[in-house]
């Protein structure tokens, strides 16, 4: 190929596939968005465009804590996309729910990284089963205001731990096809040229081999991007194909780097393209396997007087705009022509054909004055003559799409006044709740249940009659904290609305770990969720890393149980939060029966950010281990040590409080460091001045105070040169010694 050619190959050929030169033996490869399912772009791939299943958002299928149920989905999906032509799907989005308003959350899956992780890498195998996986977007996009210029000023610590540890999770075990870029700035540096997440941590730490694409028109500076590890900008750019070739001809991109990253580039489409098979896809078995998922992942948050499911009524009465206009996805690039979308009314009145089911709008968008007032009006009519009372109620689509954040948690005020007004006439209600992110619920107690649906695609209304009926009982856990106000949000100190530059000053307290460390009063904790049985935690037993669970069912009904593992890093050296989720499964057990569940904690579970090396490293020390129904809740805990080796860093900057953790620097510290450590803090030589025990001054408590948080440097400063530098490296290179000798 020319050098033409090849600097050609870095940009797409149109806004969904990439170049084809047939006489070099180049096949081109077909993508197309995403997540939700296949969007219409799809005739680019040559098979002309059909309506697409929606598939359920990823905010839903976090709520199931279920990796066989996104596994599923991931299949169902990419059987869908290959049996279209695509080569590769852009998806899943797995940006953590830093920002509660942020207008893209209902693409995302959590605020916690090992529940993104897990989750979406078996989404990520579930679609590599038939076509390629494209991970979006790394990294650090968690807000949608200024989203393309926005400069995320994040410490490594919280980088690594937080917002790149579920790309991390999927790199390491899943090997996805593709990854996207965001377009932000990463500490002053865009994602897609950005040294240390991209060069450093993505290819040289992770050794990630698969395609690097750019988000589309996201590429800042050609040459630096590709230096990097980008192996495509999307879409067609030609402009950015002349520079390539310009910085070529001048030597500024040399041919034989040139040549190198062709290479990889080529080999990269090739193994997506290797994936190429005849498929068959059976929308309908997907739809109703989907609507039954869609079900099982819907939150119950509240029952009150097991109102649900619906048994012995006779009238019920379905209201809200939102019930025969289903709000099933969010808005922007997600976003598909769904095929088979029936809505909730319709599916409730075939489920309950035995009832009379009546459909009152109670409120809708745009109606005001005395159109608003008619539609409750007749809607309390239909209530006073109704056993029950099914109220859609949520968030429009307007609200939340890519491309801008949202403004308030808050459900649109005409849906709180007209439940105020059901309720003051039947107080038998239940509120399914279609929305993308969280809303504040203060109005639950309006109603006597509350199901927390999310946007469950196609599948929607079908699901609420599985709901409803009890043919599905929902089992999803909350992946979000459900809090009572912006104002309670970790990041809202550091949020602008109109923001350059965004500081991620909360660290790493995020979501629950924000929550649980103030004690903070939240409406529902993280991993919160009820069933219409009850499963009860008979035995618990922790040991080494295991734990073994004995679960028993009390009720009438199938349960699908949650059990959530945390833990609690005592022995780290910087602030951190408590209980971090670290492990998690889902479980069937039987009505009046019972299950024993083994769960091994795997070295994932014990990663922490070490500050000395830059990098994610095995902790050791003590931790408490806990098992927990959700983030507050606690069924048992145990105290463990986590063996290890622990090897310490020392350096002229170490600080002698450091050389007090063991007894040779204890050591040190007495024979070889005394008369200089009272020289430079008391001013004297005077060796006898000062009795010591286990390295501290015996009733001295201020010169221990300032010899522990003096570093071994300031020894040579502070003693007059008696102390000398050839002194200080002999006693680190002791130090080093016992430290590699345990």
């Amino acid at each position: 190929m020319s050098v033409a050619d090849r600097c050609a190959l870095f940009t797409g050929a149109s806004g969904s596939r990439t170049k084809e030169f047939e006489e070099s033996g180049v096949r081109s490869i077909c993508m197309t968005d995403g997540p939700n399912g296949i969007r219409g772009d799809v005739a680019d791939c040559g098979t002309g465009h059909t309506k697409s299943l929606c598939y359920p958002s990823a905010c839903l299928l976090a709520c199931s804590f279920d990796r066989d149920i996104l596994n599923t989905v991931g299949y169902y999906l990419g059987l869908d996309a290959r049996s279209r032509g695509v080569d590769l799907v852009l998806g899943p989005a797995i940006n953590l729910k830093r920002y509660p308003l942020c207008g893209r959350n209902f693409e995302y899956y959590s605020e916690d990284p090992c529940l993104t992780g897990e989750l979406a890498g078996a989404f990520v195998a579930g679609i590599q089963r038939t076509t390629g996986a494209c991970v979006k977007h790394f990294a650090v996009n968690n807000r949608e205001n200024k989203r393309m210029s926005l400069n995320c000023i994040v410490d490594r610590c919280t980088l690594q731990e937080t917002y790149l540890s579920s790309f991390a999770r999927i790199v390491k075990k899943y090997r996805p096809d593709a990854i996207m870029t965001s377009y932000n700035k990463i500490n002053g540096e865009y994602a897609g040229e950005n040294r240390y997440s991209l060069k450093k941590v993505l290819r040289r730490d992770w050794q990630y081999d698969g395609l690097v694409i750019s988000d589309w028109g996201a590429v800042n500076n050609i040459v630096d991007s590709i230096r990097c590890g980008l192996d495509l900008e999307m879409p067609v750019n030609d402009s950015n194909t002349e520079i390539l070739k310009k910085s070529v001809y001048s030597g500024e991109f040399p041919e034989e780097e040139l040549n190198a990253h062709t290479a990889d580039l080529l080999r990269r489409l090739d193994g997506i393209c290797g994936r190429r098979k005849d498929v068959r896809f059976d929308q309908e078995e997907a739809y109703n396997k989907l609507a039954d998922i869609v079900a099982e992942c819907s939150v119950l948050l509240k029952n009150e007087g097991k109102i649900l499911p619906l048994k012995g009524k006779k009238r019920i009465g379905v209201f809200g705009e939102l019930a025969i206009k289903p709000r099933i996805q969010g808005g922007g690039c997600a976003n598909v022509q769904a095929y088979g979308a029936e809505d909730v009314f319709t599916a409730v009145r075939l489920r309950f054909q035995h009832c009379e089911c009546e459909f009152s709008l109670g409120f809708a968008e745009g109606k005001n004055g005395k159109q608003a007032e008619k539609l409750v009006s007749d809607a309390l009519a239909v209530a006073q003559n109704s056993d029950v009372c099914i109220v859609a109620m949520g968030l429009p689509e307007s609200l939340e799409s890519e491309g801008y954040d949202r403004k308030s948690l808050k459900v649109p005020g005409r849906q709180i006044r007209f439940l105020k007004a059901l309720y003051q006439v039947n107080k038998n209600i239940v509120v399914m709740l279609y929305n993308g992110g969280m809303v504040c619920l203060d109005f639950e107690k309006y109603a006597k249940a509350v199901v927390e649906c999310y946007l469950g695609g196609s599948a929607t209304g079908a699901a609420a009659a599985k709901i409803l009926s009890g043919d599905v009982p929902p089992a999803g856990r909350l992946a979000e904290t459900a809090v009572r106000k912006a104002e309670d949000f970790s990041c809202c100190p550091y949020v602008a609305e109109n923001p350059d530059v965004e500081i991620y000053g909360e660290g790493l307290f995020v979501g629950y770990k924000f929550y649980n460390s103030r004690n903070m009063k939240v409406i529902y904790p993280f991993g919160y969720g009820l069933h219409y049985g009850e499963v009860k935690y008979s035995e618990v037993e922790i040991t080494d890393k295991k734990i073994r669970i004995h679960l028993v069912n009390t009720s009438d009904y199938d349960v699908k149980e949650t059990v959530q593992i945390y833990v609690n890093f005592l022995d780290c050296s910087y602030a951190r939060p408590g209980a971090e989720l670290k492990e998690f499964r889902k479980v069937l057990v039987p009505k009046g029966g019972e299950r024993y569940v083994e769960i091994a904690l795997n070295s994932d579970c014990f990663e922490v950010y070490d500050y000395n090396t830059d990098s994610m490293t095995d902790y050791s020390g003590k931790a408490e281990i806990s098992v927990r129904k959700n983030a507050r809740e606690i069924i048992a805990s145990r105290l463990l040590t986590i063996p290890g080796e622990k090897r310490k860093h020392y350096d002229r900057n170490t600080l002698i409080g450091e050389l007090l953790k063991t007894p040779e620097g204890i050591e040190i510290i007495e024979n070889k460091l005394k008369q200089y450590l009272i020289k430079a803090i008391l001013g004297n030589f005077n060796a006898d001045y000062l009795s010591m025990k286990n390295g501290r001054a015996i009733g001295h408590e201020r010169f221990n105070s300032m010899m522990e948080n003096m570093p071994l440097r300031a020894l040579v400063n502070l003693s007059s040169g008696a102390f000398s530098n050839e002194m200080l490296n002999e006693v680190l290179e002791h130090l080093r010694e016992s430290d590699a000798h345990g």
